[in-house]
Protein backbone atom coordinates (compact mmCIF):
# COMPACT_ATOMS: atom_id res chain seq x y z
CA UNK A 1 0.00 0.00 0.00
CA UNK A 2 1.39 3.35 -0.95
CA UNK A 3 0.06 6.56 0.50
CA UNK A 4 0.19 9.44 -1.92
CA UNK A 5 0.25 12.99 -0.59
CA UNK A 6 -2.69 15.12 -1.63
CA UNK A 7 -0.71 18.33 -1.14
CA UNK A 8 -2.60 19.57 1.90
CA UNK A 9 -2.82 18.96 5.63
CA UNK A 10 -5.58 17.85 7.97
CA UNK A 11 -5.93 17.74 11.75
CA UNK A 12 -5.14 14.36 13.28
CA UNK A 13 -8.14 13.15 15.32
CA UNK A 14 -5.98 11.68 18.10
CA UNK A 15 -3.18 14.21 18.44
CA UNK A 16 -4.66 17.43 17.10
CA UNK A 17 -1.48 17.92 15.06
CA UNK A 18 -1.48 18.97 11.42
CA UNK A 19 -0.53 15.99 9.25
CA UNK A 20 -0.25 15.32 5.54
CA UNK A 21 -3.51 14.45 3.85
CA UNK A 22 -2.90 11.28 1.87
CA UNK A 23 -4.94 8.88 -0.19
CA UNK A 24 -5.57 6.67 2.86
CA UNK A 25 -5.39 9.11 5.77
CA UNK A 26 -9.15 9.71 5.84
CA UNK A 27 -9.63 5.96 6.41
CA UNK A 28 -7.10 5.92 9.25
CA UNK A 29 -8.83 8.89 10.82
CA UNK A 30 -12.21 7.14 10.54
CA UNK A 31 -10.77 4.04 12.23
CA UNK A 32 -9.37 6.13 15.10
CA UNK A 33 -12.72 7.89 15.52
CA UNK A 34 -14.58 4.55 15.54
CA UNK A 35 -12.24 3.11 18.18
CA UNK A 36 -12.67 6.14 20.45
CA UNK A 37 -16.32 7.01 19.92
CA UNK A 38 -17.86 3.57 19.43
CA UNK A 39 -15.45 1.11 21.04
CA UNK A 40 -14.49 3.23 24.07
CA UNK A 41 -10.72 3.49 23.56
CA UNK A 42 -9.22 6.45 25.43
CA UNK A 43 -7.45 8.78 22.98
CA UNK A 44 -4.41 8.90 25.24
CA UNK A 45 -4.00 5.09 24.95
CA UNK A 46 -3.91 5.17 21.13
CA UNK A 47 -0.87 6.17 19.11
CA UNK A 48 -1.04 6.71 15.36
CA UNK A 49 1.63 5.83 12.82
CA UNK A 50 3.92 3.71 15.01
CA UNK A 51 7.11 2.58 13.28
CA UNK A 52 7.86 -1.15 13.42
CA UNK A 53 11.38 -1.78 12.11
CA UNK A 54 13.34 -4.92 11.31
CA UNK A 55 16.33 -5.91 9.17
CA UNK A 56 15.90 -7.49 5.73
CA UNK A 57 19.00 -8.53 3.80
CA UNK A 58 21.19 -6.12 5.76
CA UNK A 59 18.84 -3.16 5.33
CA UNK A 60 16.40 -1.68 7.82
CA UNK A 61 12.75 -2.01 6.75
CA UNK A 62 10.04 0.00 8.49
CA UNK A 63 6.33 -0.69 8.39
CA UNK A 64 4.04 1.84 10.01
CA UNK A 65 1.31 0.41 12.19
CA UNK A 66 -1.66 2.68 11.60
CA UNK A 67 -2.75 2.61 15.25
CA UNK A 68 -1.52 0.90 18.39
CA UNK A 69 -3.41 0.72 21.69
CA UNK A 70 -1.13 0.71 24.75
CA UNK A 71 -1.68 -0.11 28.39
CA UNK A 72 -0.71 2.22 31.24
CA UNK A 73 2.86 0.84 31.33
CA UNK A 74 3.47 1.55 27.64
CA UNK A 75 3.16 -2.04 26.46
CA UNK A 76 1.24 -2.59 23.23
CA UNK A 77 -2.14 -4.28 23.64
CA UNK A 78 -3.40 -4.31 20.09
CA UNK A 79 -1.89 -3.29 16.77
CA UNK A 80 -4.10 -2.08 13.90
CA UNK A 81 -3.01 -2.16 10.26
CA UNK A 82 -5.06 -0.69 7.44
CA UNK A 83 -4.87 -2.49 4.12
CA UNK A 84 -6.13 -1.60 0.69
CA UNK A 85 -6.77 -5.15 -0.47
CA UNK A 86 -8.27 -8.41 0.72
CA UNK A 87 -7.92 -8.35 4.50
CA UNK A 88 -6.87 -11.97 4.93
CA UNK A 89 -3.89 -11.53 2.59
CA UNK A 90 -2.38 -9.04 5.08
CA UNK A 91 -2.69 -11.24 8.17
CA UNK A 92 0.90 -12.57 8.12
CA UNK A 93 2.35 -9.07 7.79
CA UNK A 94 0.12 -7.84 10.60
CA UNK A 95 1.12 -10.72 12.88
CA UNK A 96 4.80 -10.12 12.16
CA UNK A 97 4.50 -6.42 13.03
CA UNK A 98 2.62 -7.23 16.25
CA UNK A 99 5.29 -9.74 17.26
CA UNK A 100 8.28 -7.42 16.80
CA UNK A 101 6.82 -4.07 17.87
CA UNK A 102 8.89 -2.33 20.53
CA UNK A 103 7.95 -3.50 24.06
CA UNK A 104 5.89 -6.23 22.42
CA UNK A 105 4.60 -8.50 21.33
CA UNK A 106 1.08 -7.14 21.31
CA UNK A 107 -1.38 -9.88 22.34
CA UNK A 108 -3.88 -8.95 19.61
CA UNK A 109 -3.71 -7.55 16.10
CA UNK A 110 -6.30 -6.30 13.64
CA UNK A 111 -6.01 -5.85 9.92
CA UNK A 112 -8.82 -3.92 8.26
CA UNK A 113 -9.86 -2.18 5.09
CA UNK A 114 -12.65 -0.43 7.11
CA UNK A 115 -15.26 -2.71 5.53
CA UNK A 116 -13.90 -6.04 6.79
CA UNK A 117 -11.50 -6.88 9.60
CA UNK A 118 -9.56 -9.86 10.95
CA UNK A 119 -8.93 -10.04 14.69
CA UNK A 120 -5.81 -12.13 15.29
CA UNK A 121 -4.27 -13.81 18.32
CA UNK A 122 -0.60 -12.90 17.97
CA UNK A 123 0.78 -15.79 20.06
CA UNK A 124 -0.54 -18.55 17.81
CA UNK A 125 -1.50 -16.61 14.68
CA UNK A 126 -5.10 -17.79 14.79
CA UNK A 127 -7.92 -15.67 13.42
CA UNK A 128 -10.27 -15.10 16.34
CA UNK A 129 -13.01 -13.43 14.31
CA UNK A 130 -13.60 -11.76 10.98
CA UNK A 131 -15.87 -8.75 10.48
CA UNK A 132 -15.94 -5.12 11.55
CA UNK A 133 -17.94 -6.30 14.58
CA UNK A 134 -14.84 -8.28 15.57
CA UNK A 135 -13.04 -5.07 16.58
CA UNK A 136 -12.67 -5.41 20.34
CA UNK A 137 -13.99 -2.77 22.69
CA UNK A 138 -11.66 -1.16 25.22
CA UNK A 139 -11.67 -2.98 28.51
CA UNK A 140 -8.82 -1.09 30.18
Amino acid sequence: MHDISLGQTIEDYLTGERIDATTYEDLRQALARLLVEEKGYPKEQLRPRVAVSFPVDGKEYTRLADLVAYDETGSPLILFLFCSGVVTTYERETLAAARIIEKGPAPLAVVTDTKDASLLCVADGERIAQSMQALPSWSG
